[in-house]
């Protein structure tokens, strides 16, 4: 896959990216704090003091009440990013069950997901690419096709909610490729976006990371490429995206 496109282009890439962070905490502060002790002595002392009476005593100053629970901030409340040692690695090597064929759509409920637009190609298909740097473990990357020569996408899409921890990811042949990748919940309504942009390909793969985003709970991943210019004494070019090692959690 160098530039032939196989169907229309999709539509513009979005401008703005909704935030989903919290903007604040709920307080912890616990709702039965003690009460403030007596500020007067009891009814019942004696009318008269002992001649002998110390002049000092216990103290039962207000300043002594526990202090609430401080509240704990909105950095504090974040959840810490799931190990990645603890996902499900997607590696593409298993879409075929040949030893080495070049090129391969992915079937759709491969590891139970509907994969639109999406093959998988042989590192040794095209040498000094970013699909031979950007095999990570096996032979095989991830790739999509749908759109044109300017932009291309893949989905992901699944019937039951999944989250993404992220992947591994090369640009085949431009140098500064721009990738966006969205989440979508079951209406089709976008919940989260992630921006990159890559380097050369002979640099390898980057980790995109979305475990700081909206990207828990989704229904589909899409995945858009576009920009760049063809690296030096690259055979193609293309805003054409290898993917391996594709790590997903809480999938039912």
């Amino acid at each position: 896959p160098t530039n032939t496109p196989t169907t229309a282009s999709p539509t513009q890439l979005p401008t703005s990216t909704p935030s989903k962070f919290p903007t604040a905490a709920p307080s912890q502060s616990p709702t039965n704090s003690p009460t403030e002790p007596p500020t007067s002595a009891p009814s019942k002392s004696p009318s008269t003091s002992p001649t002998n009476t110390p002049t000092t005593g216990p103290s039962f100053s207000p300043s002594k009440v526990p202090s609430p629970s401080p509240t704990i901030s909105p950095v504090q409340a974040q959840a810490s990013p799931v190990p990645l040692d603890s996902t499900t690695r997607i590696g593409f090597d298993d879409v075929t069950s040949s030893a080495k064929v070049a090129y391969s759509s992915i079937s759709n409920r491969y590891n139970g997901f509907n994969w639109s637009g999406f093959h998988v190609l042989h590192r040794d298909q095209y040498s000094n690419s970013g699909y031979q740097y950007g095999a990570v473990s096996g032979n095989y990357v991830a790739f999509y096709t749908t759109g044109s020569n300017s932009i291309r996408s893949g989905s992901i899409l699944s019937m039951a909610p999944f989250s993404v921890a992220g992947f591994q990811a090369t640009a085949a042949w431009n140098t500064g490729l721009n990738v966006l990748v969205e989440s979508f919940d079951a209406s089709g309504n976008r919940i989260g976006s992630h921006k990159t942009t890559l380097g050369n390909p002979r640099n390898g793969p980057t980790f995109i990371d979305l475990r700081g985003g909206d990207f828990q709970g989704l229904y589909q991943l899409k995945i858009t490429t576009s920009g760049g210019t063809r690296a030096e004494k690259m055979r193609g070019r293309g805003p054409f995206l290898a993917i391996d090692d594709l790590r997903v959690y809480d999938v039912n």
